[in-house]
Order: structure tokens, then sequence, then C-alpha cells
């Protein structure tokens, strides 16, 4: 009863979000209002026999799982509705539930945001292709109560460049210290909005950490060893303890000086 209430009270505090911040705007440059909006599918079993289907929350006696996905309707299209992908949705643990769409210059940007950290995917309308095409995607994590792990991280995926700023909590030297900027390539290809899905922002997410840990450990391996070889000096013999927790990676280092 407990988890069906929490349930009720998440997914009514989500619709009401979703229909605060509808978005209307000329997307496809033909000076008519195209529509962008978050709905919400989710299985009957989940709610009392009260609640009805509505713009943004549709019920479903079938559905395997409880997801959101972007709509849009644009006047090029004779307003069809064009769906995105699944976008998954735990209410018990709060996944997927803080998720907005908000304008940008030139298009409109999906953000979902978690306890410490947040993704955003930005997306605009191709006049090539006639579709809405995903062009960028940003992550950011405000880190431990220590500052270890905050930063951004951003790709531009018309030209494939990346760019990631963030700190390291450094044990040895007991001090918080920025990473050097990091600056990559990662190729995509071209994603539409019916292409796009959680899964997206998790594969970028996934090799921003996979780069910034790269560096990190980097950063610890060259401290450690500049402090053995000062200690070499003194003809110590002693033991260096690291364990590097960095994104979604953890790793113990040990050298030891004789």
């Amino acid at each position: 009863m407990r988890k069906t209430a929490i349930i009720l009270s998440t997914l009514f505090s989500l619709l009401q979000t979703l229909q605060a911040q509808i978005l209307v705007k000329d997307l496809d440059y033909d000076g008519v209002m195209d529509t962008v909006f978050i709905e919400c599918v989710v299985h009957r079993s989940y709610l009392p026999e009260t609640v009805s289907s509505s713009k943004f929350l549709q019920i479903s006696d079938t559905v395997s799982e409880n997801y959101s996905r972007i709509v849009c309707l644009l006047s090029s299209r004779k307003f069809e509705k064009i769906y995105s992908r699944k976008i998954l949705i735990d209410f018990w643990n709060g996944y997927g539930i803080d998720c907005y769409i908000t304008p940008t210059h030139n298009g409109f940007e999906y953000f979902v945001q978690y306890t410490r950290n947040g993704d955003k995917a930005q997306f605009r309308y191709n006049k090539q292709t006639g579709k809405v095409q995903l062009i960028g995607m940003s992550s950011y994590d405000i880190g431990r109560a220590d500052g270890n792990g905050k930063g951004t991280s951003s790709i531009n995926l018309l030209t494939g460049n990346c760019i990631g700023n963030w700190y390291l909590l450094e044990y040895n030297l007991d001090k918080l210290i920025k990473i050097p900027t990091i600056k990559a390539k990662m190729n995509f290809g071209e994603i539409y909005i019916e292409d796009f899905n959680d899964d997206t922002l998790a594969d970028y997410t996934q090799q921003c950490d996979s780069l910034r840990y790269e560096q990190g450990m980097k950063i610890i391996e060259t401290n450690i060893g500049k402090m053995m070889k000062n200690e070499k000096n003194n003809y110590c013999s002693y033991s260096l303890f690291c364990n590097f927790s960095f994104g979604s990676r953890t790793e113990k280092l040990q050298k030891t000086c004789r």
C-alpha cells in the first residue's frame, strides 16, 4: 500500500511537471508553431481504476515496463506524432523521473536530472532530412562531498568534438586538483529523435567516464612516481596505497619503494 502511494505521488507530480513545460515553438522554420512534450506510458497495475489516459499519460495493459518518450508534432509532417524510443522509468528508485523539455536558440533540449548528476540532449530540425536531429549532449556531476569527481562534459555531434573538465581528489597530495581539459573525438553517427533513448545518453557518459578515469590514473601514477623518487633519495622502505574511485570505476594502486 505504501509503495503504491509513493508511486502515485511521484507519477502525479511528474505529470504536473510535464504539463507545465510543454514546448510550443516553430522548429521547422515554416512559420507555424510545432509542439514537443514528454509522454509517460504506464502499466494499468500501477494505477487505480479512476485514473484515465491523457495527453501526457498513456495507460496500457500490455507494456512490460514503464517508460516515457519524447513526442514531436511538426507542421511540416502534418502534426503526425513522432516518438523517441523508450526512456525507462523506475518509480520506486526514482530513475527517469525528473525530466524536462526546454527551448534552445535553434531547437530544444531534453534534460534528465538525478540526485547528484544529470544529462542533457540537444535537438534541432534538419532541413535537408526533414527530421529532428540530436546535435549535442552534455553531462554534469557535483561529485562527492569532498569534491572528488565533480565536473562537466559536452559533445558536438556534428563535429564529434568532446570536451571534459573534471576534478579529482588526490589523496597522496591531500588536495582537490583539476584534471587537464580532456579533448577527444567520438563518433555516434547521425541520431534522430526516432533513434534516441536513455541508452544514447548512457553510452556517452560511459565513454566520458573512461576518458576521465584514464586521465585521473595518469595523474595519480605520476604523483606516486615523484613521491617514490624523493623517498628513494632518503633510503626509505615503505608502500604507497591509493584507492582510486572515479565515475563508475574503482581501482587500488600499490607502489612499493625499497
